[in-house]
């Protein structure tokens, strides 16, 4: 798949609060006909407010990605590129340490795709013998999809963290599942 690269930086410290701003690089060295990478350059500057309050820790995150030409936009048959729709990513949620190894946590994950490839609602048309059909078409709007996360972080011991969350859609726009588990290890070197 692409890779990913990820600058960060601080910005401002308060007692229980911190501002940073990241920029995230997506480098086009996957394969866009085999359905493992965009094809793409993309560049994701946004930033980070988040906070700690005691047990609670919530945070803010909001952004503007912009994307290169790949034929995932254009035509993949013919080979033709267009532009990957720009995005407004954004994430709204908090942590709560339930205790000294484990965390809970929720958050809201959404974006706003910019002139996205749509199907529009069907259209009637009068057939040349008087009857008339549904025909549909594309075109582009913009449309905005918004997913929740619901989950846990464990420390077993030492360095390890276990994260389980469950994935899933908030509303109906855009391709994509209904609930996915995601599973995952940290270790910190």
């Amino acid at each position: 798949g692409d890779i990913n690269l990820q600058l960060k930086g601080s910005l401002k410290r308060w007692e229980h609060a911190g501002l940073a701003f990241a920029t995230n690089f997506r480098l086009p060295s996957g394969d866009p006909y085999n359905a493992l990478g965009s094809g793409a350059l993309g560049i994701r500057p946004f930033l980070v407010l988040s906070g700690d309050y005691k047990r609670i820790a919530p945070h803010i995150n909001v952004g503007y990605q912009w994307n290169g030409a790949s034929v995932l936009a254009g035509n993949i048959g013919l080979g033709i590129k267009r532009e990957i729709p720009g995005q407004i990513p954004y994430v709204a949620g908090l942590d709560f340490a339930a205790s000294k190894r484990l965390t809970l946590n929720f958050d809201v994950l959404g974006q706003e795709v910019i002139h996205g490839d749509r199907i529009l609602p069907p259209v009637g048309v009068q057939l040349p013998d008087g009857s008339t059909s549904s025909s549909i078409t594309f075109g582009r709007s913009s449309y905005n999809m918004t997913n929740g996360s619901a989950g846990l972080k464990f420390n077993p011991g030492g360095r390890l963290l276990v994260i389980f969350d469950l994935l899933f859609r908030m509303n109906s726009s855009g391709l994509r599942a209904t609930v996915s588990p995601i599973v995952g290890l940290s270790y910190t070197l």
